[in-house]
């Protein structure tokens, strides 16, 4: 999903294993991402929701849930 202009972006740095980093560059000469930057963004974006919609699509708390799962879930939907 590339990004649009006017998105907020902001600049991170991450140390990742060489491995890691060679597998992602595979993917951008296979032409499955344009660079580094988009793999990265996707694979955030696929581990947001997982971490959002593993429990199914309903952002309400599970009984016996970690409290932080429901503060994380509410700080992505609402926007804070």
């Amino acid at each position: 999903m590339p990004m649009k202009d006017g998105d907020n972006m902001v600049l991170i740095s991450v140390h990742v294993p060489k491995r890691v980093l060679n597998t992602i560059d595979d993917l951008v000469k296979e032409g499955i991402f344009p660079n580094r930057s988009e793999a990265i963004r996707m694979a955030l974006l696929l581990l947001l929701e997982w971490k959002l919609f593993s429990r199914g699509p309903e952002v309400l708390p599970k009984k016996e849930e970690d409290p932080t799962d429901k503060a994380f879930r509410a700080f992505l939907v609402q926007g804070r």
